[in-house]
């Protein structure tokens, strides 16, 4: 599904798929691991609604952990924007 990554997939997997369908998506999860007090959430907004079928994204990662009481932690954040440049149509 990386071609056509649609939804929360689509700002990192492929920005060009949020353009294939029209639609605004708002997602968000959260995973917590009890051997090493692991945290890892994510958030992402999605919007391909506008008449000129351009599709923009925004969104935020973190991840924390502390294995054998040593903590680490990381965050990335980013925009995607996807604007289709021509389309193909198949001709009966």
């Amino acid at each position: 599904m990386r071609a056509a990554a649609t939804g929360d997939a689509g700002p990192m997997l492929n920005p060009s798929g949020m353009s294939l369908v029209r639609a605004y998506t708002a997602e968000g999860s959260y995973q917590y691991g009890s051997p090493d007090s692991t945290h890892d959430g994510h958030v992402s907004v999605v919007d391909s609604t506008s008449g000129l079928n351009l599709g923009g994204a925004l969104f935020y990662t973190f991840h924390a952990a502390s294995p054998g009481g040593i903590s680490q932690s990381g965050q990335m954040g980013g925009a995607s924007l996807s604007f289709p440049l021509a389309m193909c149509c198949s001709l009966a």
